[in-house]
């Protein structure tokens, strides 16, 4: 599909920029030809950081266009026309001034300056990825998903609902949704109105009672229709209030700890004599006081503790409609998938900040981003299904190699561990489509011929899987053996290797194969006679 839209030569050089982003963590491409010269890559020749600052700035905005809507059409074919879409984003630092995505706002590193913001929608089910947006800095998050959701609608994906993170808690987002008639489920933050109100009046009733739980895993939950927003009293729905049992009791644990750490270094730093202040977020728990000797003791506020420890473990998500507590748990956790998604893109392939310098080059890198993103989440749901860590396997991946021999020539070692072919195998790839690959990778160095087309060799040998529970057809089990080894020894049976060893010749009394003529007894007689006549 690259290919299709940008061209052979650009869509390999996009490849490879795919191939070290995810393996590289990073997009400074000033070390892509140092870091990938040494890697078999789309393109014929390592592409150098000059290279592709002129392909970032000549493809086209029409370009982009046409690969979300083939993509779309992709995900059509695959079954996503009607599913929950989670939308994300974030901020980027962007140097470039005269840019029109570039604009003054808050970025994610909290850098005063330009911004670039991006969404990300995504199938909830999978976590695939199903389209993006890029859009000013200074734009309203509200807007950009209006632009989001009229696309998915003007390519017939029926959007079922919204999942979305806190960052998307507002008044204006929640309106937003209504006036497009979808339903949504959102976290909220833990000083909104809804959220807070719930928990005083609920906060003690769900822990630990069997009639609210709704996980396996200590969850208990409760809902109620209520206001959201404390200066919006017009907006409201339904608020699901969680206690998660683990996790509160974990965040009781660390909040002890680090109080209690807190009272030891101040005490060492006055028995020092020192100069002992509090740090910032522990004055509520933790004051100096002095008496009237003029010694500095270390107390406990032991109400602000209490208070702090039972607020532990308690979330709300606001939904449009009353789902129930259980249900509502369930379709959020369809986000779990899309929000890996969103944090490789944020972080783990190094895109976090925009460095590029130029409108079109800005688009471009978010594409690019997006296309990596499209390989990882298959890579990372391969994973999964083999139960293997997506960024392990991709290091690991990346040692199987091609040996340059005595002649010059590239042969595949058979590096490759278990893992790394049961992963191989989940995409069709065999040890012998390897070394056909190299061999391919031989001929492409050594050949005038610029062919761009890059493509899985075809290989007899069909890519076998981990064996199948149960005994191979036509085998016996264990005591079938036995059974028939004691009815042998009962009958008399004895072993090939234990019969005597066969004498040469015939056995007495057996014939030969040859045909013989018989003789008469007159014949034999005459025969007897005309041999004593010579004789004497």
């Amino acid at each position: 599909m690259l290919q299709e839209v940008y061209g052979l030569a650009c869509g390999n050089m996009l490849l490879d920029y795919c191939m070290f982003s995810l393996l590289n963590r990073s997009s400074a491409t000033e070390t892509f030809s140092e870091i990938m010269r040494d890697e078999i890559l789309f393109s014929r020749q390592c592409p150098d950081d000059s290279a592709y600052s002129r392909l970032f700035q000549d493809l086209t905005k029409e370009q982009h266009h046409k690969f979300k809507v083939k993509w779309l059409e992709h995900c059509k074919e695959k079954g996503v026309t009607k599913a929950w879409i989670s939308i994300d984003g974030s901020n980027n630092d962007c140097e470039v001034k005269k840019s029109e995505l570039s604009e003054p706002g808050h970025a994610k590193s909290h850098n005063k300056g330009c911004i670039v913001s991006y969404m990300y929608a995504v199938n909830a089910q999978d976590g695939r990825p199903i389209t993006y947006f890029e859009y000013e800095g200074g734009m309203v998050d509200s807007k950009a998903f209006h632009q989001i959701a009229l696309f998915l609608h003007g390519a017939g994906i029926e959007i079922e609902g919204i999942i979305l993170d806190r960052g998307f808690c507002t008044d204006e987002v929640i309106k937003t949704i209504r006036e497009c008639g979808y339903d949504f489920i959102v976290m909220m933050h833990g000083d909104h109105f809804g959220h807070t109100a719930m928990v005083k009046k609920h906060g003690d009733t769900i822990p630990w009672q069997p009639e609210f739980a709704v996980s396996d895993d200590g969850v208990f939950g409760i809902t109620e229709e209520t206001q959201l927003f404390k200066l919006h009293p017009e907006t409201t729905g339904f608020v699901n209030l969680y206690y998660d049992g683990a996790r509160g009791c974990h965040q009781s644990i660390k909040l002890i700890r680090e109080i209690r750490q807190e009272k030891r270094r101040i005490e060492a730093l006055i028995a020092a004599g020192k100069t002992a202040s509090v740090s910032n977020g522990m004055g509520k728990y933790v004051h100096i006081d002095t008496d009237d000797n003029g010694t500095r003791h270390v107390n406990f506020n032991y109400e602000n503790w209490k208070f702090a420890m039972n607020g532990k473990g308690y979330f709300s998500l606001a939904s449009s409609r009353d789902y129930g507590a259980e249900e509502c748990l369930r379709i959020y956790h369809l986000r779990d998938t899309s929000e890996t998604q969103y944090a490789l893109i944020k972080s783990q392939e190094g895109f976090h900040a925009t460095r590029v310098h130029s409108t079109e080059s800005i688009r471009s890198k978010f594409a690019v981003a997006f296309f990596g993103s499209i390989i990882r989440t298959e890579i990372m749901l391969a994973c999964q299904k083999l139960n293997l860590d997506t960024n392990v396997m991709i290091q690991r991946m990346s040692r199987l190699r091609l040996l340059q021999m005595a002649n010059s020539l590239y042969s595949y070692t058979r590096t490759h561990g278990t893992a790394e072919m049961s992963l191989l195998n989940e995409f069709g790839i065999s040890a012998q489509h390897l070394e056909i690959m190299g061999n391919e990778y031989n001929q492409r160095i050594n050949s005038n011929i610029d062919d761009q087309i890059r493509k899985v060799p075809k290989c007899e040998t069909a890519v076998f899987g981990k064996r199948k529970r149960g005994r191979i057809k036509g085998s016996k089990n264990k005591k079938t053996l036995e059974r028939e080894a004691e009815e042998a020894r009962i009958n008399g049976y004895r072993p090939k290797e234990e019969k005597e060893k066969k004498k040469a010749g015939r056995p007495k009394g057996s014939k030969d194969s040859k045909p013989r003529n018989r003789r008469t007894k007159a014949e034999m007689l005459a025969a007897k006679q005309g041999q004593i006549s010579s004789e004497g």
